[in-house]
Parts: C-alpha cells; sequence; structure tokens
C-alpha cells in the first residue's frame, strides 16, 4: 500500500525585529541589470601597457579593409537598341580607363554600352562585373568576368546602382534613367558624356528634382568623365 505523507507548511512568523542590511539589499538581477547600464565606456585609446582594447584593432581592421577596397565604377547607357558606333567608341574608351585606373567595371552585363565598356576593360586586362536580370549567366555578354543573374527584371537596377561607387551615363534611354533615378536617390556621384543625347542629357549639370540629392555632372571626353568620376567617389568615402 502506497503511503502518501503530507507536509504542512510552515507556518509565517510574525516579527518587529527590524531587517537587516542584508535583508535590504535589493535583488541581485536589479544590481547586475544597474550595473550594466551605468558601466563606463570602453578607452579607445592604448592601455596603460601600451596594448590596444580588441574593438580597436577590429575598428582598425575595418577601415584598414575599406581602404584597400576597389572603386566600383556602373557604366549604363543604350542597350543593342539605340547604341550607335559613336555610342561604343565612348563606351569602349570608359572601359580601357576604368581599368587602367585599377578599378572595377560593373555593368548590366547585356549588349550595346554594356558590352562595349566590358570589351575595353577586358583588353585593358581589366576586372568586369556584369548584374544582368535574368536568372540564366549565359544571357551575359562574354566579356564579362563575373557574371550576377539576378532573376530580378528590371528591379536589378537598384542592385546596380547600390553596387556602385560612382556612375558614369552614356547616353540611354528610359532603362537608363530607371538607373540614373536609383542612383540619384541614393545620392551615388554621377557624370554623364555630353553630346551623346538620350534622357538624361537635358539633366546634365543639373539635378533631376528639387531635392537636389546629387548634381549629375558633364564631361566632354570619355577619358575626362573616367578622371572625374574617380575623383569624386574617392572624395565619398
Amino acid at each position: 500500500m502506497a503511503v502518501v505523507v503530507a507536509v504542512a507548511p510552515a507556518a509565517a512568523v510574525a516579527t518587529t525585529e527590524p531587517l537587516s542590511n542584508h535583508d535590504r539589499s535589493p535583488p541581485a538581477w536589479r544590481v547586475f541589470d544597474r550595473r550594466c547600464r551605468t558601466r563606463p565606456p570602453a578607452p579607445r585609446g592604448p592601455r596603460r601597457d601600451g596594448t590596444r582594447p580588441r574593438s580597436v584593432i577590429f575598428q582598425n581592421v575595418a577601415e584598414t579593409r575599406m581602404a584597400k577596397k576597389r572603386l566600383q565604377i556602373l557604366v549604363i547607357g543604350h542597350n543593342t537598341n539605340g547604341c550607335t558606333p559613336r555610342h561604343e567608341d565612348a563606351a569602349y574608351r570608359v572601359g580601357v580607363g576604368i581599368a587602367g585606373s585599377k578599378a572595377v567595371l560593373v555593368t548590366g552585363g547585356m549588349g550595346g554600352i554594356m558590352r562595349a565598356a566590358a570589351r575595353g576593360a577586358s583588353d585593358a586586362g581589366g576586372l568586369c562585373v556584369g548584374i544582368i536580370p535574368q536568372d540564366d549567366p549565359s544571357a551575359a555578354n562574354e566579356y564579362c568576368d563575373i557574371v550576377i543573374p539576378s532573376g530580378m527584371g528590371m528591379m536589378r537596377d537598384f542592385l546596380n546602382a547600390l553596387s556602385a561607387d560612382g556612375v558614369i551615363i552614356i547616353g540611354g534611354g528610359s532603362g537608363t534613367l530607371s538607373e540614373v533615378c536609383a542612383a540619384y536617390m541614393y545620392r551615388r556621384p554621377m557624370v554623364a558624356i555630353r553630346g551623346l543625347g538620350g534622357s538624361v542629357e537635358q539633366h546634365i549639370d543639373g539635378y533631376l528634382d528639387h531635392r537636389r540629392n546629387v548634381r549629375i555632372a558633364g564631361a566632354d571626353t570619355p577619358e575626362e568623365a573616367v578622371k572625374m568620376i574617380l575623383a569624386m567617389a574617392t572624395a565619398g568615402r
């Protein structure tokens, strides 16, 4: 037979004795919480023994890596439809200039301006990244060293803009204007080559709207455009 033993709770004992200091202390979690909130910030300089806090070391490493990061210059303009030999020549020379500066060329990875710029960078020994709207990497032109098949359609215009430290505009239609608007909203430096027409020609040396986020600078030659965008992108770091 199972035996069940019931234990009665101890009766509360009333006392008139004052609480000790130990009894008056706040709960341990409250002390811990107060100490965490009032803890002084970690020193940013060297310690007395000459060593540096780990957080400062990691910060310095991150800054060094950013300083060594190669600039990424986006080149945009007409696709195969609307791209003339003048546009292709300008894009090719821009690609050569970007490669010569050791920057990375970023394009939409397709034909027209994008292919001509990639061919120029390839001939000059540079690196070209193509961010294409399709999900099939084989859709990119043959001069792309790195292909990113976004599968995003025209939404990849924002990916292009956000991947760039600076943008060079060579002619272009409504698709180019979409990329320019994305770069404008995110305040990316932009340079457009004058005299090549396109949807952005009227905005050269001005702004897209009243917000005046970033001025679209104008250049007379592809070489000048490369020089200007490199200086603007470097200053913005």
